[in-house]
């Protein structure tokens, strides 16, 4: 096929957030999120992952979250919750239960 661009489970992205991205940050992107691969400097490109399996912090530890949720970024902090209000940036959705007492939930992007 001569029109791909790449397999789709990695992105460039240009970092204008004014701040340093961190490998392992969550990334918003529009309506959607990615992981970090490298760090990224503001004014730099670098590389973000939209697919995988990833560990990711919640909002909230005691936020107690199901198999199946669907997780949301929320604004301004790089952190997910259950999707609960619009407009939704969506993360991904919870491949593993989540207690009050983690502070962090699996996430399948997407």
């Amino acid at each position: 096929m001569i029109n791909i661009i790449n397999d789709g489970d990695v992105i460039q992205y240009a970092n204008a957030t004014g701040s340093k991205i961190n490998s392992g940050d969550l990334v918003p992107i529009g309506k959607f999120c990615g992981v970090a691969i490298t760090d990224i400097e503001n004014g730099a490109t670098g590389s973000v992952s939209v697919k995988g399996q990833f560990v990711l912090n919640k909002k909230t530890k005691t936020d107690v979250i199901a198999v199946g949720d669907q997780l949301v970024y929320d604004s301004g902090v790089k952190v997910i919750s259950a999707a609960t209000t619009l407009p939704i940036v969506r993360v991904g959705y919870a491949v593993k239960a989540s207690a009050a007492t983690e502070e962090t939930v699996d996430v399948l992007l997407g």
